[in-house]
């Protein structure tokens, strides 16, 4: 068993109407270093998602109540970061498309594999946080853009580049203001004329 999860903290939600398998995989996860909450139906696990910041959902198919495609399709459409992982016993092969078709992250069939659902739950939880990431740096990144264009555009100078032809590729509007050229009639001529 996996027990030096590096995602410490992580909280997860497991969604079965089975007691005994809300148990088993709250020790399971639990002894991999995350913090497990158990629903026993659709229309509770909703409600704790709304009270509570989870990382991960593992969602049984069959639920009473609302079936887990019904709370599936909820948790997608209100908290569409949150990965769902759907578990199911008796699961076809259309009901696993169908659930991967309408954004359930991964698909696994009962009984679990221990070593196996940790790392489907792992591989979950690292796409997210690469999401995460990703977004934070695409932010960045923007920002910065901003910033330069603010500089280049706004500089009294001639700002410009050149191909490895000596072709402008790019003018700042310091070129329109001292010499009398539009930004466009530059691009794609060569420095010397």
């Amino acid at each position: 068993m996996i027990s030096d999860n590096p995602n410490n903290g992580e909280r997860l939600l497991v969604v079965d109407d089975e007691a005994r398998i809300c148990q088993s995989l709250k020790r399971l996860l639990g002894a991999s270093g995350y913090e497990v909450r158990t629903a026993a139906s659709g229309p509770e696990a909703l409600r704790l998602l709304e009270a509570e910041p989870f990382d991960l959902v593992l969602l049984d198919l069959m639920l009473p109540e609302m079936s887990g495609q019904e709370v599936l399709d909820r948790i997608r459409s209100e908290h569409p970061r949150i990965p769902v992982i759907m578990i199911s016993g008796i699961a076809t092969i259309d009901a696993a498309v169908a659930a991967l078709r309408s954004g359930a992250y991964d698909f696994i069939r009962k009984p679990l594999e221990s070593e196996e659902l940790l790392r489907r739950v792992q591989n979950a939880l690292a796409q997210e946080r690469l999401a995460r990431e990703k977004a934070a740096i695409d932010r960045e990144l923007a920002i910065s853009e901003r910033r330069y264009r603010y500089l280049v555009e706004g500089s009294p100078d001639l700002i410009y580049t050149l191909d490895n032809e000596g072709r402008f590729t790019f003018v700042n509007d310091a070129f329109s203001r001292l010499l009398g050229y539009g930004c466009d009639q530059m691009l794609g001529r060569h420095y010397t004329e």
